[in-house]
């Protein structure tokens, strides 16, 4: 587990919903070309903030991402 890869990777997706327009589909976040266990990649795709907290991410990125 590499707690820089999670939080790098839930990181990059707040910074692509920024340039959504409004109205615009939101788009999912992806796990690919990033350094994850299975259970990371699964936490995230599912949106699991409990699992992404006891993980270790900081929780100023986990309130972006709520």
């Amino acid at each position: 587990m590499s707690l820089y890869q999670l939080q790098l990777c839930v990181y990059n997706y707040l910074r692509t919903l920024e340039s959504v327009e409004p109205g615009s589909p939101v788009p999912t976040l992806s796990t690919s070309g990033y350094d994850l266990s299975e259970e990371e990649q699964r936490a995230l795709k599912a949106g699991d903030v409990g699992a992404m907290y006891s993980m270790g991410i900081h929780p100023v990125i986990i309130n972006g991402y709520c």
